[in-house]
């Protein structure tokens, strides 16, 4: 280390031992600072509707983006300002939150072009008293907000879990269905910068409980160009190479920031599904932050996500009837599959609500027209199907069951004695994880059409409730997987065979 190198440090630790000194002032000063960065926008004085409230109490809301964990905030604590912290989330009913970590954003940052000459992040990290590694490198930036994460989990008697794994994602929402009143995160890094110039920390990331990362921030890096960066270039070597590294442990890339000729070479590199974890529609709002149609159509090619913004950079408005317009064009352009919400919360922007009033987007859904079927893709259960299926396992899947005798198509109806709901884990993993088939799901005791369960995970709530009989039928790519389908269906829980 050079001389000046030396120097910084030294000053930077006697900034530190001040700093603790007036840790309480600095604390104060942090939260006032925080509270002005992400306010919550004036929202309408009438209460949510009466049916977009009886809808959303049966909703899992899942958002692919908050930068929560970079304020140093207690998430396990409600506070009352900033956008979300563990009461919120189960208030509005939000069961899994992606929390990224901008861990280096630039002095003056904005939407059209910045270098990565200056570091905000460091006054942050001085005045939060991090450890003296992150000073001067990413990575321990990384495994410092980590830590936080671990530490609320840790700390708060099991309503607040991290996911890493498929295995933990299943037994997460078998007990959410039970209790509700517990949340989840997901940690995710936004700007590969954050592995300092090597794409062989992906697996040191990795380790860590990263499970998405995209190639840029607010300027281009060495993997990939930002846009809002200088040059804007594509996926360097570096940056397919950390994309093989990436899908090699079921990290999923997030094209967000991402500049154009980045998303088109990233969608064209990629074979799993891409996200743009929080992104606005060029066809509602034209900017260099949202996305074009062509990369709205890229995505949902990939089988992946379009998380719609809340702040009015991404929506076009400044509140939820403009979030729910972006929704809705995504929807008509790629479809409800393929459309996931990226509130941004906590990421230094204005929204209309926080995590503990999400049923005002819900009303606002129902209002622009969506139905009940699309809301509930849309709100969380599109972000719990892909997060399933690229996940690693954590374990091996469980053993299939084989019926005979065989047929391609084979149809069955039984009783759910216990709701859809029922062991959800054990139904995904026993379906979704390799079978092959397509499945449809008919409630028999209900007007509702039938539904293409993609995944079971797109199932859950959906009107299925305690006694009515299920009709079941798997389309297998061959006789074999179509019987393993539906017989795991039928053993791992969602009912007993009525006898035909």
């Amino acid at each position: 280390m050079s001389r000046r190198g030396r120097v910084a440090l030294a000053a930077g630790a006697a900034a530190v031992g001040a700093l603790a000194v007036a840790r309480p002032a600095l604390d104060a000063l942090a939260a006032h600072i925080e509270a002005g960065m992400n306010p919550i926008l004036p929202g309408p004085a009438t209460p949510p509707s009466d049916r977009a409230r009886a809808l959303h109490a049966t909703l899992r809301v899942a958002d692919l983006h908050a930068d929560s964990l970079l304020f140093g905030r207690d998430l396990l604590r409600r506070a009352d300002y900033g956008h979300v912290d563990v009461p919120r989330m189960i208030e509005g009913r939000v069961a899994l939150q992606v929390f990224s970590m901008a861990v280096k954003t630039p002095t003056g940052l904005n939407i059209e072009r910045n270098d990565d000459s200056t570091d905000e992040v460091i006054k942050l990290a001085l005045a939060k008293r991090w450890p003296a590694a992150t000073w001067r490198r990413l990575m321990p930036r990384v495994a410092h907000l980590a830590s936080n994460a671990r530490r609320f989990a840790a700390a708060s008697g099991g309503t607040f879990r991290i996911i890493e794994t498929r295995d933990d994602l299943f037994a997460y929402l078998a007990d959410h269905m039970a209790n509700p009143g517990i949340a989840a995160g997901m940690l995710s890094i936004e700007g590969a910068h954050a592995l300092d110039g090597d794409p062989a920390n992906v697996a040191a990331v990795a380790d860590l409980g990263i499970r998405m990362i995209s190639p840029a921030h607010f300027y281009d890096t060495a993997f990939g160009g930002s846009a809002h960066g200088l040059e804007q270039h594509g996926l360097t070597p570096k940056g397919h190479d950390m994309l093989r590294r990436m899908e090699a442990r079921g990290v999923i890339l997030d094209v967000a920031h991402s500049s154009a000729r980045t998303i088109d070479d990233a969608l064209e590199a990629s074979t799993r599904p891409v996200v743009a974890s929080h992104t606005g529609v060029r066809g509602v709002l034209d900017n260099a932050r949202n996305l074009s149609d062509g990369h709205l159509d890229g995505i949902a090619a990939t089988g992946g996500l379009v998380g719609i913004g809340f702040w009015p950079t991404a929506s076009g408005g400044d509140d939820a009837a403009a979030i729910a317009r972006s929704i809705a064009y995504a929807v008509e352009r790629i479809g409800a599959d393929h459309v996931a919400l990226g509130s941004d919360w906590d990421g230094a922007v204005p929204v209309p609500f926080d995590a503990a009033n999400t049923v005002r987007l819900t009303d606002a859904l129902l209002d622009v027209g969506l139905d009940e079927a699309a809301i509930r893709a849309v709100m969380g259960e599109n972000v719990l199907r892909v997060l399933a299926t690229a996940r690693p396992a954590g374990s091996a899947v469980l053993a299939r069951v084989r019926y005979s005798p065989a047929m391609r198509t084979i149809e069955k109806t039984v009783l759910n004695p216990s709701g859809i709901h029922a062991r959800p884990g054990a139904l995904f993993v026993r379906t979704a994880a390799g079978f092959g088939s397509s499945i449809t799901i008919e409630n028999l005791d209900r007007e509702t059409p039938p539904i293409n369960a993609k995944s079971i995970l797109s199932v859950m709530g959906s009107g299925m409730a305690k006694g009515h009989r299920v009709r079941i039928t798997a389309d297998g790519t061959d006789e074999e997987t179509a019987i393993e389908t539906l017989a795991a269906l039928i053993d791992s829980g969602i009912g007993e065979t009525i006898p035909d």
